[in-house]
């Protein structure tokens, strides 16, 4: 019919026009699409690595606390209650082997609790009395008395306790204390009271 015009708003543009249009019209979503998709390439890396950083320590935390249980679960239960005068008392009657025998065991003791910790091992104070004090001419035994002195200081102090005994101890109580007789038993009261301290925090809190 010739008083009608079926053709579209868009057909009865200029095809320049239209196209010009639709090219402006779809630029922007070009851009926006192109960066988003260089967002998400950016923001992808980052988000999987705050996840593996996070999901890592949730991950291995149940091995740490088992190595943890494991390595610091004391076997048995350390004696805390050795007694000064008790010692004087039976080394003197028993002509010194009280004393040997308490400081071997002191020695494995000492040894169970900060060997996991410090990974140092004293050796047998037996052997230290009975074969290297003859063959270094007295000059052994001084130097293990000076390292157990040390080793009991840290241990305590790792685990937050002060510094009962040191090797400094050792040489001004043990040694020099002996010109006014009563070092060496001031020495032995100090050493005895760290040993029953570390024992104590070891049955509590674990090797």
């Amino acid at each position: 019919m010739g008083g009608f015009d079926m053709s579209t708003p868009q057909q009865n543009m200029p095809q320049g026009q239209g196209y010009g249009q639709q090219q402006a019209y779809q630029q922007p979503n070009a851009q926006y699409t192109q960066t988003g998709y260089a967002g998400q390439q950016y923001q992808q890396p980052m988000g999987n690595q705050q996840y593996g950083n996070y999901q890592q320590p949730a991950y291995q935390q149940p091995n740490f606390q088992q190595q943890y249980q494991q390595t610091m679960m004391p076997r048995k239960q350390f004696t805390t209650n050795r007694s000064f005068v008790v010692w004087i008392l039976l080394n003197i009657i028993t002509f010194g082997i009280y004393g040997l025998v308490m400081m071997y065991v002191i020695t494995q003791d000492v040894n169970e609790i900060c060997s996991p910790r410090d990974g140092r091992h004293t050796y047998s104070f037996l052997l230290m009395v009975f074969l290297f004090s003859w063959l270094t001419l007295g000059i052994y035994p001084l130097v293990w008395w000076h390292m157990f002195s040390n080793r009991l200081g840290d241990a305590l102090q790792s685990r937050g306790y002060n510094r009962m005994i040191s090797a400094s101890s050792f040489w001004g109580w043990n040694i020099l204390g002996a010109l006014i007789i009563v070092g060496p038993f001031i020495y032995l009261y100090k050493m005895l009271d760290a040993v029953n301290t570390l024992c104590a925090d070891a049955n509590n809190r674990g090797i």
